[in-house]
């Protein structure tokens, strides 16, 4: 593959997938609207600078307990970041100063940024990483944020229309208990919704499908550079039926 092929964005929603797929996440389904056929590096370009400056805002709100020096070479980076971000021409070197961005970062947000130029070669021993020698990093949770987690996690297990009937049960018990210490006690009717939910998502994903809707199955599989190819085969009609979220956004796609 030559450089004016790795440089050249085309209007395929294959390309680049999975960094779409990732604004999509972070920034909603406008971003995907807006970047599944793009070939435009301004466009991309947009949503990359959202992207620090969401990054910037989300650490400067979350997190409250820091060091002037910590924040200091956090801000440093990411202007730093959206420096390089105005100067790129290409999409590799868009995606190079991104991840390079956000490499330091990420070792910053665990403690240190290692500077080993100097040194020839760096192993992968344990004691090589353990970056706690400026500042320790901690995550706590408070009681509400976990039983906001315990709420995200039982919703994913038994569905939101059966956490909705569960929690009118809760509300008329009138327990002092808290939800999730409560859905502990009642574990034989939270389990029994759980098995019902996986029932239910099995027999869906097994309907079968119109000959009609056959024709026009567009199937994703993931290939070993990350990217994401496309086949419109009727023999991967089960990988596609158990991804409705990616048979929502194909729908999108070709509407």
């Amino acid at each position: 593959m030559n450089e004016e092929t790795i440089n050249t964005l085309r209007a395929d929603i294959s390309q680049h997938c999975a960094m779409k797929m990732a604004f999509e996440q972070i920034f909603g389904t406008q971003a995907w609207l807006d970047l599944k056929e793009c070939t435009s590096i301004a466009i991309w370009k947009k949503y990359i600078t959202m992207l620090l400056c969401a990054m910037q805002l989300a650490i400067e709100e979350t997190i409250q307990v820091r060091d002037d020096d910590w924040f200091t070479e956090v801000r440093k980076h990411f202007e730093d970041g959206l420096q390089i971000t105005k100067t790129a021409k290409l999409i590799d070197e868009l995606f190079s100063d991104l991840s390079a961005t956000l490499m330091r970062i990420v070792f910053l947000q665990i403690g240190n940024v290692p500077n080993r130029r100097r040194d020839r070669r760096v192993t992968l021993a344990r004691d090589n990483w353990r970056l706690d020698g400026i500042r320790t990093v901690q995550y706590i949770q408070s009681n509400s944020q976990l039983e906001h987690l315990f709420w995200t996690k039982q919703q994913n297990d038994i569905g939101f229309d059966n956490q909705m009937r569960l929690r009118g049960q809760y509300r008329a018990s009138r327990s002092k208990l808290t939800f999730s210490k409560w859905c502990i006690e009642q574990h034989e009717t939270v389990e029994r919704l759980r098995k019902e939910y996986e029932a239910d998502r099995v027999k869906n994903s097994h309907e079968p499908i119109s000959p009609t809707r056959q024709q026009k199955v567009i199937t994703v599989t993931l290939k070993p550079d990350g990217t994401i190819k496309l086949l419109k085969t009727r023999k991967h009609q089960s990988d596609l039926r158990k991804s409705p979220a990616v048979r929502r956004r194909l729908k999108r796609n070709r509407s």
